[in-house]
């Protein structure tokens, strides 16, 4: 109980954290005012993803890759996108049309 996917199997709140320190090293130099201005969001709701306090939804993800520059890997679990290797799904059986 209490644990989450997080990308490296972390529980929910540490995930949290971890994302709440990465957006602040992303924001930089920034106020959270102008990063909340070019997500289109309030600045109160940013102060919540960056204190841990709140998660945001998938819209504001795909934003902060876009705004950041990043990809959502690196937005969500710290590291670059890897090569996946081919994962397949077992078989299902299909209905007879």
């Amino acid at each position: 109980m209490g644990r989450k996917p997080g990308g490296d199997g972390l529980e929910a709140s540490a995930f949290k954290e971890k994302f709440a320190k990465r957006l602040i090293e992303l924001r930089g130099e920034h106020t959270q005012e102008e990063v909340a201005a070019a997500l289109g969001i309030s600045r109160d709701r940013f102060a919540k993803y960056e204190g841990a306090a709140s998660e945001p939804p998938l819209w504001v993800l795909a934003r902060m890759s876009d705004v950041f520059r990043v990809s959502l890997d690196f937005l969500i679990t710290g590291t670059e996108a890897r090569t996946l290797r081919a994962h397949r799904l077992p078989e299902v059986p299909r209905k007879a049309s």
